[in-house]
């Protein structure tokens, strides 16, 4: 018992820690689409509709006429003594003779029990005498009311008369003739899932089965109002006409059942009556919903009856107790004057899709709108579906219930209302916790403390502010150069969010800076163990500048990390040690060297690194720069470390722009290469180094016949000796792109002369041939940057950036929106 005890236990568990993580919009969405599955065809609401119904009535014209129907009504007491006794029927058979003799009406006699055309009376009395026990008076007494017995049997056989008996189904019924077209129009297993058969439909298990008599007697079919029911089923799916279809078959004149057609998809076909039916076989009277829409139908009295000599078209006889024949004779009404209002086979499926529309609505919009537009849209929905309602009954007489849901529309909003009330609540207290959490962040972020700062965030929920803080955390760490703690937290960053700003692009970059940087460091060691075997150690002071370190060198000199005191500034301090030059050359040397210091001082342009100062001390000049966080580009032109395509597009890019302005100031750069570009991945920033230096040092070569500089990247003409303009910069910046593109270079040789060669003749690969992954504007930037001839490059350096702008926005769009490029 414990144990069954303590699985219940854990079974509730189970469901209550399941339930905790449903929110209301799942709740929204597991009832909305279960009442689609269970309560289309649900009564629940039947009220509401048939008020709606009957207010809608008031659309159609009310009967302007007297109905050709009267109810002729018999004392309920005469009623069962005929049915016991078909004998003793002469009031009856005097009503029926007087009827059908004195005009041409079709009468119809509702019955509460089938009609006994067996023994009676007369019989008794006619074996009495046989046996000799009564005399001849009581045998004439006897034929007497077998004559009234045959009378009145030929007056019920009369092609003119219908007897309709209620809940009774008489054995030997022919069913309808079926056209059968509703299983192209619906599956016959769907239909049962979305109509199903009438709950009030008769089926044999549920009517009471009576032998066939000689008496052709018919099925009065049980309706459920307003609804009224023609034709029923049985268990087997067979349909069968009752009182109602067979008193239309005698007014249209037709005089056998085989001119009866039934169809689920257009009804019931009388002769040329076509009466529109359900799929369940019923219809709504429209002169039956309202006191305005009933026709007038008279009521006649026995006694008057036989007294008459003129009658109505149609007569519907019954019992005073009967209140089916006043609603039969209204559905008679109704039907012969196309008034029948139905609900096709379609409504179920209709009301599916309305419930599943609503549902998504509530789930899945209602969210999204402001209050009175979430109010406005609701109410839209309702009033468009009580218009299409209204279009459909009065255009084709069809009627959907559409209370349960519009119910469940109105139902939803509330439940969404409050949910989202509550939400708020609870979301502005998470907020505000949540704020406290990332102002606690950025203050240790701002002590450089970012290990706490990332975990005061793990328990914070996920929104742009806390993603916005994870992120800066990775800027902070790539700004400290600690790029594995920066791909952590944006490894983070991706498991809460995936699409997150360009976290992607980041982690891509960081990990070939992460690379590089290992592959670096051996290099590096070595590069310090020479500094510090160097016969010259750098002086400690060059000029107002402090100098740290060595951070890199080049040909001719050496680049200092150092400080600026006067305005407390970390500087790049670039040296150039005159030994390296003869003497006869010095005063050109060093006149070339101011000259193009100053020029490159000239430029103020974000992607060109900034001259701040010019001197010499002693044998050696200096130039004090903008120190350029990052690394040059020739850490990522290797196969195995290459940066991510559209970081490469968006770097040549800014280069470009660079080289643009550097242009327009009569400035060409001549060694443009990887390893003048300096890129940093965090902040974003890309600087353009050299600017004059390299013009310098290969005009002081080329003197003594050597090449100095990077003729790897020299375009043609350069390399000829001919004069160089913008056009060169042009062809270098080709090279670097296709270089970090593809990771080689689209020229090489063996040696400096077999390299040159191929530079000034040879035709280089497509970037697409080595790297089929590439867009196809990587092969026309590269193919056009790379000719021989200048006049058939980009004419300016801004017209390729402004192709590679284009190119970005074509290929990488989704890349640029995340970094804001575009």
């Amino acid at each position: 018992m414990n144990n069954l005890f303590n699985v219940f236990e854990k079974s509730l568990t189970a469901v209550a820690v399941w339930t905790s993580h449903i929110s209301l919009r799942g709740f929204v969405v597991i009832l909305g689409f279960s009442l689609a599955l269970f309560l289309p065809n649900s009564q629940g609401l039947e009220k509401f509709d048939l008020a709606a119904l009957s207010w809608s009535s008031y659309l159609f014209s009310s009967p302007s006429s007297t109905s050709d129907i009267a109810v002729v009504t018999i004392p309920q007491e005469e009623i069962t003594t005929w049915q016991s006794d078909i004998h003793a029927s002469g009031k009856l058979a005097a009503l029926l003779s007087n009827i059908l003799n004195s005009s041409d009406s079709k009468v119809g006699i509702l019955l509460n029990q089938p009609v006994n055309t067996g023994a009676g009376l007369a019989d008794d009395l006619i074996a009495t005498v046989a046996q000799g026990q009564l005399n001849k008076g009581y045998l004439k007494q006897a034929k007497t009311l077998l004559d009234q017995k045959f009378i009145l049997m030929d007056l019920l056989n009369n092609d003119r008369v219908v007897i309709g008996v209620k809940q009774f189904i008489f054995a030997g019924q022919k069913p309808l003739l079926v056209k059968k077209t509703e299983a192209s129009v619906i599956p016959q297993i769907l239909r049962s899932a979305l109509g199903g058969l009438c709950l009030s439909c008769i089926t044999q298990e549920l009517g009471v089965f009576v032998a066939r008599t000689k008496l052709e007697q018919k099925t009065a079919i049980q309706s459920h109002p307003p609804y009224k029911q023609a034709i029923f089923f049985t268990s087997q799916g067979d349909s069968y006409s009752g009182f109602l279809v067979q008193m239309l078959r005698v007014l249209e004149g037709v005089n056998n059942n085989s001119n009866l057609v039934w169809n689920r998809r257009h009804g019931l076909t009388v002769g040329e009556l076509d009466l529109p039916l359900s799929s369940r076989g019923a219809f709504i009277p429209l002169h039956g919903l309202t006191d305005r829409m009933a026709p007038i139908i008279n009521t006649i009295s026995l006694s008057e009856a036989l007294a008459r000599s003129a009658f109505p078209g149609v007569l519907i006889i019954a019992s005073d107790q009967n209140d089916d024949a006043m609603n039969m004779a209204v559905a008679l009404y109704s039907a012969r004057n196309h008034a029948a209002i139905i609900t096709p086979w379609w409504a179920g499926l209709f009301l599916i899709c309305l419930f599943i529309l609503v549902t998504s609505y509530l789930a899945f919009l209602v969210t999204r709108f402001s209050g009175k537009l979430m109010i406005s849209v609701t109410a839209l929905i309702a009033l468009s579906s009580l218009l299409v309602q209204i279009i459909l009954l009065t255009l084709k007489n069809i009627w959907l219930p559409l209370s349960l849901p519009l119910a469940w529309l109105f139902i939803g909003h509330f439940l969404v209302v409050v949910w989202r009330i509550k939400k708020c609540r609870v979301r502005s207290l998470v907020e505000r916790a949540d704020n406290i959490c990332i102002s606690q962040a950025k203050q240790f972020i701002d002590r450089e403390e970012l290990k706490s700062a990332f975990s005061q965030l793990e328990d914070c929920s996920v929104r742009d502010p806390m993603l916005q803080t994870l992120y800066d955390i990775s800027e902070a760490y790539t700004e400290k150069k600690d790029y594995r703690q920066a791909i952590e937290v944006l490894n983070s960053i991706q498991g809460k969010r995936k699409s997150f700003k360009d976290t992607e692009q980041k982690l891509q970059v960081l990990a070939t800076m992460l690379k590089s940087m290992e592959e670096d460091s051996v290099s590096e060691a070595l590069q310090k163990t020479v500094v510090m075997s160097s016969e010259e150690p750098p002086k400690k002071v060059l000029g107002r500048y402090e100098l740290d370190h060595e951070i890199g060198r080049g040909a001719m000199g050496r680049v200092y990390l150092g400080f600026d005191p006067r305005i407390a500034r970390r500087v790049a301090v670039k040296t150039l040690t005159y030994d390296s030059f003869s003497g006869k050359g010095m005063d050109e040397i060093k006149s070339r060297f101011f000259r193009e210091a100053e020029a490159a001082g000239r430029l103020n342009h974000p992607s060109i690194v900034s001259v701040f100062d010019v001197g010499e001390e002693g044998d050696m000049a200096f130039i004090a720069m903008d120190f350029a966080e990052g690394k040059a580009l020739n850490n990522f032109v290797s196969p195995e470390n290459l940066l991510p395509v559209f970081e490469v597009y968006r770097i040549i890019f800014d280069v470009a722009t660079a080289l643009e302005y550097a242009h327009e100031n009569n400035i060409v750069h001549r060694d443009v290469k990887p390893g003048n570009i300096i890129y940093n991945p965090s902040p974003y920033q890309v600087k353009v180094t050299d600017f004059g230096i390299a013009r310098l040092l290969d005009d002081s070569k080329t003197s003594t016949g050597e090449i100095l500089g990077s003729p790897l990247y020299m375009a043609p003409e350069q390399l000829k000796g001919n004069k160089v303009n913008r056009s060169a910069d042009i062809f270098s910046l080709g090279v670097t792109f296709y270089q970090l593109l593809a990771g080689c270079l689209p020229y090489e040789g063996d040696n400096l002369a077999a390299l040159t060669y191929e530079i000034i003749h040879g035709k280089h690969r497509s970037v697409r041939s080595v790297r089929n992954d590439l867009p196809a504007s990587a092969a026309r930037i590269t193919n056009q940057a790379l000719q021989k001839n200048t006049e058939d490059r980009y004419e300016t350096a801004a017209e390729m950036a402004m192709v590679l702008k284009k190119a970005i926005k074509r290929d990488f769009s989704s890349d640029a929106k995340k970094v804001g490029f575009i």
